[in-house]
């Protein structure tokens, strides 16, 4: 009897649950638990078993995690965009594969905080605000419910991501930020948007400061500096919170 290639057989069965997302028959989220039960019952042996077993839980999580969305609509669009992505793979190739999990790793930077084997996910999504003021609105919400109030400032964003405010405290949990049509942030909170934000400022600035924010503007009219978006990823990489661009 010949023994079968447990690494083979993950890669099967990424291709077939990838292709019944993409088949729009089922709902994502029962595809997910079917994949989930499929890898832990057969596939411990596999070198990506547990990177493939985290895609599909957090497909999952996008429906039934009380600390997501659960919205269908937002598990279905993260289970395309993986499915999508597995099956341009070439699984002839290790480093193809190998490029696919980390592309997808939640574990993703030294970070990620594990306490007790529990963390939380905050699932942000592009097309759910059109600028800086409305993304503060769509993040207060994320982190602390409907209405949620969270600050209108980067160092409002530093504070909630140092932990205690809407976020776990850090010796509670670890938690991370997953960026749904994070290409659609990038454009809504671009260069337009910067040069919006830096005219604002200009008019309530102290007047010392208002030589280096004329400066700024006129980097960001040439579309030179860093963005809104830019400053915003800034922030979750000196807080050291994991943040998936998805």
């Amino acid at each position: 009897m010949t023994e079968v290639d447990p690494d083979a057989a993950l890669y099967a069965l990424m291709t077939e649950y990838s292709n019944r997302t993409l088949a729009s028959v089922e709902d994502a989220y029962d595809v997910s638990m079917d994949a989930m039960d499929a890898i832990g019952a057969d596939l411990v042996g596999a070198k990506y078993s547990g990177r493939a077993y985290v895609i599909w839980a957090e497909i999952s999580d996008l429906y039934d995690s009380p600390w997501g969305p659960q919205s269908m609509d937002a598990c279905r669009e993260h289970a395309r965009a993986a499915a999508l992505d597995w099956l341009q793979v070439d699984t002839a190739l290790a480093g193809s594969i190998g490029s696919f999990f980390k592309r997808w790793n939640p574990y993703k930077g030294a970070s990620w905080n594990a306490v007790g084997g529990t963390n939380v996910n905050f699932v942000l999504d592009g097309e759910r605000f059109s600028g800086l003021t409305d993304f503060y609105r769509h993040i207060g919400e994320v982190v602390n419910g409907p209405g949620g109030y969270f600050g209108g400032n980067l160092d409002a964003l530093a504070d909630c991501l140092s932990g205690g405010f809407g976020t776990p405290a850090p010796d509670e949990q670890g938690f991370q930020f997953v960026w749904l049509n994070s290409e659609i942030a990038r454009t809504r909170l671009g260069y337009p948007e910067t040069v919006h934000q830096l005219r604002a400022r200009l008019t309530t600035c102290h007047s010392s400061n208002i030589p280096a924010v004329r400066a700024d503007l006129e980097e960001a009219m040439h579309r030179r500096g860093p963005t809104v978006f830019d400053s915003i990823v800034e922030i979750f990489e000196k807080r050291k919170v994991p943040l998936l661009l998805k």
